[in-house]
């Protein structure tokens, strides 16, 4: 009886940033006040995938306890999708998420495509709760400086092509900047197999699937025999304020272009 007791008494919670902060306080009125738009203005949500579990999903439409929130976030600044450990389902959710972004408020930022948290290099910090921007911390050895994006890379206005962009704000000298895609998603990259193959991960060209374009022009990857070498790149090069877009084409090229120029 006691432990029900407690049981019920913890389960409401005071506020967002007590849970935030992984603290139970209590609060009776803490359902009703997560259903107020206001609760939510001008925070940055993130959707785990425990959150969405079990929801129903037909085309456009989502049923279920996370969907039946959605209301209530249409005055939050943004809402971020995690990586899932079910690639699949996550991107079945998207369609029935972008929907209900556009129905329920022009103003909400769907992410569909951020760092992810979870995986990312011991030697990387991600400061911002939308997982935008990333920092190498000082003063750490080579190596660990890993970031993958937690969805596919996003179609471009170039016909079949998709590709993304990195802005530079900061770039110590000789720091050296790695960039390239993968067909595997981070959880397959390090919960499924690298369980298998026991991999020490701690530069790009070491993940499965891979093909990486090196700070000096070599493109590597996990594929054996892959090593060809463009002199007209040169990461070490770049300065703050750079852009560095990648796309890949519908023919498997991977083109790289500064501030608009390949």
């Amino acid at each position: 009886p006691i432990g029900k007791m407690w049981f019920r008494v913890l389960g409401f919670v005071i506020s967002l940033d007590a849970l935030a902060l992984g603290l139970n306080a209590v609060c009776r009125g803490f359902r009703r006040l997560t259903m107020h738009p206001a609760c939510w203005q001008d925070h940055d949500i993130t959707i785990q995938e425990h959150h969405i579990r079990g929801a129903t999903v037909r085309g456009e439409i989502g049923w279920g306890r996370a969907f039946g929130l959605l209301p209530a976030l249409r005055c939050a600044r943004t809402l971020r999708v995690a990586g899932f450990a079910d690639a699949a389902f996550r991107a079945r959710i998207m369609l029935p998420l972008r929907t209900a972004c556009h129905v329920l408020s022009s103003r909400v930022i769907l992410l569909e495509t951020s760092f992810c948290d979870r995986f990312a290099g011991g030697n990387v910090d991600l400061p911002s709760p939308r997982r935008l921007s990333a920092a190498r911390r000082p003063g750490r050895p080579k190596g660990g400086g890993i970031l993958i994006g937690v969805g596919p890379i996003p179609p471009v206005q170039r016909k079949g092509c998709r590709g993304f962009g990195v802005l530079i704000e900061d770039l110590n000298p000789g720091e050296r900047l790695d960039i390239g895609v993968t067909s595997l998603s981070p959880y397959e990259q390090f919960l499924v197999r690298a369980s298998s193959t026991h991999r020490h991960v701690a530069f790009a060209e070491d993940l499965l699937s891979s093909w990486i374009i090196e700070s000096s022009g070599l493109l590597v990857g996990s594929h054996a025999g892959l090593r060809i070498r463009d002199s007209r790149w040169n990461a070490r090069l770049l300065n703050a304020g750079d852009r560095v877009d990648l796309v890949v084409t519908p023919n498997g090229c991977l083109e790289l272009a500064v501030n608009g120029d390949a």
